[in-house]
């Protein structure tokens, strides 16, 4: 796409009057930009201000990794300001009013202008981070363009919507919100909270992407207590929690307020930000907003909730209390099983012997080479250690050589059952699931998880059926409401023993794996729209242009830019052979698409184009 066919001209750019100078600088600013002849990504969003946080804070880190990583990519960001410039570190402002108490937030009032301004930079790519004016003006840009358009949805308008204006607001929102989001060519999120608010809205194609946090800058070497004493004006003695944000409603500061008061002395809370404007509260010093990353985190790390809850006494304690739990659990398992003898299947992985009491010794949890309970073979002397707070428990039909047995009981059928009883776990696999003490686990919680695995026994034995001991899966799942739960396993069990799947599981981890391209390059295809959909059948020798990962084990499998193999595609067969048997235990692999643009049903993956 050339300058000239976008046709933007000032006179469509112009929100007011009198802006005739600095609309043309920034005009002609931003179509040089464009000339540069680099692959460019733009993010537009109005979340955006002097004050703001989160977003700002992603869009300024990403623009920086860009700028020490990818020298050949160019990147603009597009945000409102208080006029119109183009800045020299690749930042665009646009005019827009400021919002009546938004804490310097500004609303742009044209989508068509706004996305004019957008396509004068020539986009490779876009990235709209907001579902207002500037996430409308990018689809408006796209299509302006011809480039795709990314959502990044940093947070539920919805909800915010209900918490601001009453639950009326909640459903007209949604609906808005849905429908924008389900234009975008790909709509990423940064939690499965969001993501699953997403599908619930009726959005698809969702990537989930957590930000993190920049651990060289919050980093515990920040911490200086001293200075940070001095600067409050508070004593030695005196204990410091913190919250550095927007004073905005959804923060719920005042239940932070509220509780640092209940405390009493010597607790006192430090708000970073959140406090302006607030009136004085007891116990509780507001600071003005940092600029500064670094100077927010050498308070955070200065404060004593987040730095000092694991120093000794108090931190030592809760650990040691963590895994004193799990073994008290891993030692209740033991003792049902020797109440109940051969009828009992359920183990949890780990060494023979435990400590009759107490947390026992470190080196009870070091693996030794080639002993028989965890199959790894000949490890090397003293380099490998299992955390006793992480439980795997295992649960009969497969055993460590990959033989299966005559009966089984899948973990995802044992795992559904735990959930309608309120015990949600961590993972899933074929055979096993996964819990972790954390702390505030207590005896109450893991009897609760224990006295289910005997009820599920129970159930199992008497082959209970599924419509009364399932009834919420069963409500979305009709056809399994007359199944027995023993025949239920029975047949699942049944279709991985056929299909082999731990071995195929194994042998298309071990297969050679062919690079075709770098990653970038792969991904350079999907900013250039030069993939297509390729129905599994089809897929051994294509170049993927999505991350492939299946779950179990949730090990990325191919990476952008590597080629199909016949192993791999066999296992995706299965997928998809499974999961036409027995829906809603499918088999999840991240990266394989249940249905094409066009609206044919079928399994495809994202390939460079052929």
């Amino acid at each position: 796409m050339t300058l000239a066919g976008l046709e933007v001209q000032e006179g469509e750019l112009r929100l007011f009057p009198g802006w005739d100078e600095e609309v043309s600088e920034t005009l002609a600013a931003t179509k040089a930009a464009g000339e540069d002849g680099r692959p460019r990504l733009v993010d537009t969003t109005m979340l955006y201000a002097p004050r703001s946080g989160g977003v700002k804070r992603y869009l300024l880190s990403k623009k920086a990794w860009l700028e020490a990583n990818r020298p050949g990519v160019a990147h603009n960001l597009v945000v409102p300001g208080a006029g119109y410039r183009a800045e020299p570190d690749g930042v665009v402002r646009l005019h827009a009013p400021k919002l009546p108490f938004g804490d310097g937030y500004r609303w742009p009032s044209s989508v068509r202008r706004w996305g004019a301004w957008v396509s004068s930079l020539n986009p490779t790519l876009i990235e709209a981070g907001d579902p207002y004016t500037p996430g409308q003006g990018a689809l408006e840009a796209g299509q302006r363009v011809g480039c795709p358009v990314v959502g990044f949805c940093h947070s539920d308008p919805a909800a915010l919507a209900a918490l601001h204006f009453g639950e009326w607001a909640k459903k007209p929102v949604e609906k808005r919100w849905a429908k924008l989001f389900s234009q975008f060519d790909r709509v990423v999120s940064p939690s499965r909270f969001i993501a699953q608010r997403l599908e619930e809205a009726g959005v698809g194609d969702i990537v989930i992407r957590p930000l993190g946090v920049e651990v060289d800058t919050f980093h515990p070497d920040r911490r200086d207590r001293d200075w940070l004493l001095k600067r409050l004006g508070l004593g030695a003695d005196a204990r410091l929690l913190c919250f550095a944000g927007r004073p905005a409603k959804e923060k719920n500061v005042g239940v932070l307020i509220d509780a640092v008061q209940r405390l009493g002395a010597p607790y006192h809370l430090v708000l970073v930000g959140a406090g302006a404007g607030m009136p004085p509260e007891e116990r509780v010093i507001s600071l003005p907003y940092e600029k500064d990353p670094r100077a927010v985190a050498r308070i955070i790390a200065s404060c004593d909730v987040a730095a000092a809850m694991m120093e000794a006494p108090g931190g030592t304690a809760l650990v040691a209390e963590s895994i004193l739990e799990s073994l008290d659990f891993r030692r209740a398992m033991r003792k049902v099983e020797k109440d109940f003898g051969r009828d009992w299947w359920f183990k949890v992985w780990g060494p023979d012997k435990l400590a009759e009491e107490g947390v026992g010794k470190s080196s009870d949890w070091v693996l030794k080479a080639n002993a028989r309970w965890h199959g790894f073979g000949a490890l090397a002397d003293g380099f490998n250690m299992l955390d006793p707070i992480k439980c795997t428990i295992v649960t009969p039909g497969l055993d460590l050589s990959g033989k299966f047995a005559k009966t089984g009981i899948p973990a995802s059928i044992v795992t559904k059952f735990l959930a309608e009883h309120g015990v949600v776990v961590e993972k899933t696999g074929l055979y096993s699931f996964f819990i972790m003490f954390t702390i505030g686990i207590t005896k109450g919680r893991w009897n609760t998880m224990l006295t289910a695995l005997q009820q599920f026994k129970d159930d199992y034995d008497k082959n209970a059926p599924m419509w009364r001991i399932l009834p919420e899966f069963c409500a979305a799942h009709p056809r399994y409401e007359r199944m027995g739960l023993r025949d239920l396993c029975q047949a699942i069990h049944e279709t991985y023993a056929k299909g082999d799947i731990a071995r195929l599981t194994t042998e298309m981890y071990l297969s050679d794996l062919h690079p075709a391209m770098k990653p970038t390059d792969a991904f350079a295809r999907i900013a250039h729209r030069e993939t297509e959909r390729v129905p599994i059948d089809a897929l051994e020798g294509r170049i993927t242009t999505s991350l492939l990962t299946p779950y179990p084990p949730g090990i990325p499998l191919l990476i952008p830019g590597e080629r199909f193999n016949r192993k791999i595609v066999d296992y995706l067969r299965f997928a998809r052979r499974f999961n036409e048997a027995f829906p809603g235990f499918d088999t999840d692999v991240h990266g394989l698409v249940e249905e094409d643009p066009s609206g044919r049903p079928g399994y495809f993956v994202d390939c460079v184009k052929a």
